[in-house]
Formats: structure tokens, sequence, C-alpha cells
């Protein structure tokens, strides 16, 4: 009802801009790109950066089975990027900024050494995230800007986490959360 899921707007957006801006035709190399969507909604950012949690296990879970799926076809497998979607849950629930820096320091930083582990790759995965709203929350219901204000120290601090657009601009669904 809600539209495509992020994975699939972001896959088909990046395919569509490395073809239209480098001329790059995946076929001709015989390159595929995987993309899976893990996610859950409407979870803080404390259960989703718990390393033995469910939620953290479910995204590992996918790194093995696209490896498995390439290595199927004669293909290697790397895990070069993660899309990092989340924050609305922290901002609702007046969660400190400190509390979810250091939980997203941990998640990023395990998730790192996680899935090099996994896949052999020797480059850093990247992460890519939004900079939570926290203006128009749940009908004008201001909160302080904790959680954006954590992310964005992330971004600083961290090399491998990088910003690609706050969304305070973008017009929402009837909850004021959900993007059209």
């Amino acid at each position: 009802v809600r539209g495509e899921t992020p994975s699939v707007g972001t896959g088909e957006k990046l395919m569509q801009l490395i073809d239209e801006e480098d001329n790059f035709d995946f076929d001709t190399y015989g390159w595929k790109m995987l993309f899976s969507n893990p996610g859950m909604g409407g979870t803080g950012i404390g259960p989703l950066s718990d390393k033995n949690g469910i939620y953290y296990q479910r995204l590992l879970a996918d790194v093995p089975a696209g490896k498995y799926l390439a290595n199927a076809q004669g293909k290697s497998y790397g895990c070069h990027a993660v899309s990092w979607i989340e924050g609305e849950n922290d901002v609702y629930n007046n969660a400190t900024g400190e509390a979810y820096y250091n939980n997203m320091v941990n998640l990023f930083t395990n998730l790192n050494n996680d899935i090099k582990s996994i896949t052999g790759q020797i480059e850093d995965v990247n992460f890519f995230l939004y900079q939570t709203d926290c203006a128009h929350f749940y009908v004008n219901q201001y909160r302080y800007p904790h959680i954006p204000l954590a992310q964005t120290r992330i971004c600083k601090n961290l090399t491998n986490v990088h910003f690609v657009t706050p969304i305070f601009m973008f017009p929402k669904l009837g909850d004021h959360i959900h993007l059209t």
C-alpha cells in the first residue's frame, strides 16, 4: 500500500545512475547487485544494535545468504554498502543523543567487522543514512534534535559512515513519519 521498499528504490536508482553517469553495462561484465531488506519498522536503535539480538542477526544472515547465491553462480561476493534508515522511534521516545550515538557506533563497528569476516573483503563496509526528521513528528509535536545531531556526529567521526540527505524537507504521508 505504501509503495516500494527502500531497497528497491535505492537499487533501481543506483543502477540507473551507474549506467547513465559511468556508461557501465552490468551485463557486459557479468556483474550483479543484490539488495536485501531485513529491516524492522518502529524499532529503536537499542534492540537493532544488540549484536546477539534477533534484528542484528537477521541483518547479518543476509550476508552469507548473498555469498552463497554468488558462489552458486561462480561469482565473487562483497558487501560494500549498507543503507540505514532509522531514528524516528528514538526521536519519538526521547532517546538521548549520547546513547543513540554509542549504539550506532557499536552497531556500525560490529557490522563492519562481522561482514568483512564473512565475505573476506578487506575494504570497510560503507554505511549510508539519512538525517532523521524530528520537527514534524506525530502531528507536529516538536522534539529536540538529539538524534539528528547524533547522526551528524557519527558521520563526522566515522570515515565509512555517510549522509545521503536530511529528510525534513520531503513530503510525508498522513502519519507525518513515512515519506511519500
